[in-house]
């Protein structure tokens, strides 16, 4: 009964503000655009990114964040939550921060306390190796199979932050791919002259590696037809706006969308609560008008400050019945079928209705 009233009240504000707001969205231009396929990619974790996770969860600072400590901030939890997404994207993130702040003179850097100690010996963030982390691992196997398939495409390589960018483009020349990167170190003088150079027909680039701060929004990269966005964004209109990079006005290609998380972490729980925002967003007004995450509940920090031993979680809530052996409808540029957990083609069907 609460669910009935409930839309019919949504029904009937929508009818009273569509009175005085035009709409305009851009489903309007989509039908005129080349097929967009996007495909979910859940990556297991490795054996480092698993252990120094436990870890961190253990810590006197998460434990403390979960209890409600009066004496744990706001800022506390996000230091808490920033720590997991960059073990999420590559362990070594997460060591070069160990080795800046690991004097315990705060909370954030007390959160660092003891995890020197999981990595080897021989360890070192400037010699990163792609066996570390899960979704590294799928990124190196996608991009050289587009490369051995469609030599002719070309890829934008999405991410929130410049220090993961500095990761990606480390593979770039581990791979000897030729790329070009933007982000907020550069000129604004030049950010157009990449993007000319690398749509261009004749541009002898493969990669391109675009900070989504830096040029989320407004830059046409047509000159690709597969986008990869390496993390997630708590508000999913920054993920959509980071994907409409390449599926716009003049694409000529079938357009071919990675979204890649670690399975069982932090990213997929982000990635649902994407799922919900997106479902409550044609309500009103646009997606992303909304306040950010600011603060948690209680029960919010207890499942986001958790390691769920699935090969993947959001597969277990939805009743997937996909087999998990990588296989889906349609071509797929994915060999490691033991590191792709779970594609969950229908899944992206169903949340991106084209």
């Amino acid at each position: 009964e609460e669910r009935v009233l409930g839309e019919e009240r949504a029904a009937e504000l929508s009818r009273l503000t569509g009175l005085f707001i035009l709409r305009r969205t851009q489903e309007i231009i989509n039908r005129y655009l080349p097929p967009r396929l996007d495909w979910t990619v859940f990556c297991s974790p490795s054996a480092l990114q698993r252990e120094l996770y436990q870890v961190l969860l253990s810590h006197r600072v998460i434990r403390a964040c979960l209890q409600g400590s009066t004496q744990t901030q706001t800022h506390t939890h996000l230091a808490c939550i920033t720590a997991l997404k960059k073990l999420c994207n590559h362990p070594g993130l997460l060591y070069s921060t160990v080795q800046e702040r690991s004097d315990g003179g705060s909370a954030e850097g007390s959160l660092y306390e003891g995890l020197r100690g999981v990595f080897p010996e021989s360890y070192s963030s400037g010699g990163f190796s792609t066996a570390d982390s899960g979704k590294l691992l799928v990124l190196s196997d996608l991009l050289t199979t587009i490369r051995h398939l469609s030599p002719t495409d070309r890829v934008v390589l999405v991410s929130n932050y410049t220090q993961t960018l500095d990761l990606l483009q480390d593979l770039c020349v581990h791979l000897g791919y030729t790329f070009c990167r933007l982000d907020g170190n550069t000129p604004t003088i030049q950010r157009q002259r990449l993007v000319d150079n690398f749509n261009s027909t004749h541009s002898a680039h493969f990669l391109f590696l675009l900070s989504s701060k830096a040029g989320g929004v407004g830059l046409n990269l047509i000159g690709a037809s597969h986008l990869v966005l390496y993390d997630i964004d708590w508000n999913p209109a920054n993920d959509i706006q980071a994907m409409a990079r390449v599926w716009r006005d003049g694409q000529k290609k079938t357009v071919h969308i990675y979204r890649l998380l670690t399975a069982g972490s932090i990213e997929e729980r982000i990635f649902q609560r994407q799922v919900s925002k997106q479902g409550l967003s044609g309500t009103v007004v646009d997606l992303g008008k909304g306040a950010e995450h600011t603060s948690f509940s209680s029960n919010e920090l207890r499942d986001l400050f958790s390691l769920t031993d699935t090969p993947c979680l959001t597969h277990d809530l939805l009743h997937c019945s996909c087999s998990m052996d990588g296989s889906a409808p349609g071509n797929i540029y994915i060999t490691h079928i033991h590191t792709v957990v779970c594609l969950c083609f229908y899944l992206m069907c169903f949340l991106f209705v084209l």
